[in-house]
């Protein structure tokens, strides 16, 4: 977290591998499918960013998410 990313950042889905995705503390604002591209993702932390909802398939994915509708903090 905190590091001013503000769009989710594509390069992402293309790490098979990953399994923990740490967005918290960003003013991103949105939350696209795409991580649905990451199969091995258990995690994925969204805390104090400017994301208002994710995706109901995203929540159905079986990925624990972190995730409280806080504003990021500077």
């Amino acid at each position: 977290g905190l590091n001013e990313i503000h769009r989710f950042p594509q390069g992402v889905v293309s790490l098979p591998n990953l399994e923990h995705l740490d967005l918290s503390h960003n003013p991103i604002e949105s939350c696209p499918l795409q991580i649905l591209k990451l199969k091995k993702l258990k995690t994925l932390d969204l805390n104090n960013t400017n994301i208002l909802a994710i995706p109901d398939q995203i929540k159905r994915s079986g990925v624990k998410i972190f995730f409280d509708k806080k504003p990021p903090t500077a």
